[in-house]
């Protein structure tokens, strides 16, 4: 997940009790957190109001990360 505003990467999102979230950010694509689907990702981002968060495909490409997005998903989520 992808938070365009601030370029940053999710690296972590967890409820340690109902109804707190807590999510952590890098800006290193690297430590992004990979989720096994689109869908598992999407219901995480549904969860982020705080920021304008995205679902994006993180590619690794040797010396070099290529980020992309599915159709309009770029300015699908708004904060």
């Amino acid at each position: 997940m992808h938070l365009p505003d601030s370029d940053e990467f999710v690296v972590s999102a967890s409820e340690p009790q109902p109804g707190v979230m807590f999510y952590e950010y890098a800006v290193t694509p690297g430590l992004a957190k990979v989720y096994p689907n689109f869908r598992s990702a999407l219901k995480v981002v549904d969860g982020i109001q705080k920021h304008r968060t995205v679902v994006a495909y993180l590619f690794d490409h040797g010396t070099q990360w290529l980020v992309g997005f599915q159709g309009g998903e770029a300015e699908r989520q708004t904060a």
